[in-house]
């Protein structure tokens, strides 16, 4: 994806679901260019609530941000609910914006959406890592269409499973 559509520009990459950063480090790597952003967002105390068979807690960090060196990369710790607002109050778009929503969650991932809704514009990606009916997909069905946005997927597993958006409006 980074080839075919991004072509190495430099990326504002928020990523909101981190844990132990294996895409987080994946996207710093195949994404080298030097005025390119890192923002990741996580508790790092694993899940604040249960999904599927996963309990609170669930994919936690003991509280410590991923081991990735890379000055360009800029976390922030707590609840979406709690970090988003503040962070967007200074937010200062410079790149194309990439989202990456690994959230799990429908709470989590509707309201990042939502509060995201002004900064994003067309030729923003939105990549979601469990595209799966009541959780993310529902979450972006209704930001889609309370916000009116339309789309094309631009990347997808095989299974839909794992998909890349591109906004167009």
């Amino acid at each position: 994806m980074n080839d075919r559509i991004l072509a190495d520009v430099p990326v504002d990459y928020l990523e909101f679901g981190v844990a132990q950063g294996d895409s987080l480090r994946r996207w710093v790597n195949i994404n080298q260019h030097p005025q390119s952003r890192f923002f990741g967002f996580d508790t790092f105390e694993g899940l604040p609530e249960a999904w599927f068979d996963n309990k609170v807690g669930a994919f936690s960090n003991n509280g410590a941000f991923p081991s990735i060196n890379d000055a360009r990369i800029t976390y922030h710790k707590g609840l979406f609910q709690k970090t988003l607002r503040p962070f967007l109050s200074s937010y200062r778009q410079q790149n194309r914006m990439v989202i990456h929503l690994d959230a799990d969650l429908h709470s989590a991932t509707l309201y990042t959406l939502m509060n995201l809704d002004p900064y994003i514009k067309p030729g923003t990606v939105l990549i979601f890592d469990e595209f799966i009916a009541e959780h993310e997909f529902a979450a972006f069905y209704q930001w889609s269409t309370s916000c009116y946005r339309d789309w094309k997927i631009v990347a997808a597993r095989n299974d839909y499973l794992k998909l890349a958006i591109e906004i167009l409006r």
